[in-house]
């Protein structure tokens, strides 16, 4: 574990940094040479999901299960500058690949529960990139 890796979980919150080049959700694709439907998200998604159960062992706790509790997410998607002239991925490519894999995780049933969000990507010039993630259970302020 580098002093970089960061994992807290208990039955309100999730948050953790997940090393490496943030991945961006892109849809089924069809492959020229078999003709049949490909996920290229599948390895990089089974990656993701692989790093926070080693980081749930390093810990030694268990990704939380929020059931179907509406959900706050916070994410900073870190990139590094590139030297070639490449667009970086649009945002909302990259927290659609994060929501799917925390759902497939069974972090949560559907990323529908998601009810309020604050996504930001930023280019760095130092630094590898880096997902951090922020997921909490919504707080709900009764009046009266």
């Amino acid at each position: 574990m580098s002093k970089d890796d960061y994992f807290k979980a208990d039955r309100n919150s999730l948050e953790f940094t997940l090393h490496g080049r943030p991945v961006p959700y892109t849809r089924v694709a069809l492959c020229p040479r078999t003709n049949r439907r490909y996920n290229p998200n599948g390895p990089a998604r089974a990656s993701a999901i692989a790093s926070l159960h080693e980081l749930c062992h390093q810990h030694e706790t268990v990704l939380p299960n929020f059931g179907e509790d509406e959900l706050e997410l916070e994410a900073i998607f870190v990139l590094e500058n590139r030297k070639r002239p490449v667009s970086p991925p649009d945002l909302d490519n990259l927290v659609k690949f994060m929501m799917d894999a925390l759902q497939i995780a069974g972090v949560y049933k559907n990323d529908a529960q998601i009810t309020k969000a604050l996504i930001e990507k930023r280019i760095d010039e130092t630094a590898k990139g880096r997902t951090i993630v922020k997921l909490r259970k919504k707080v709900i302020v009764i009046d009266g």
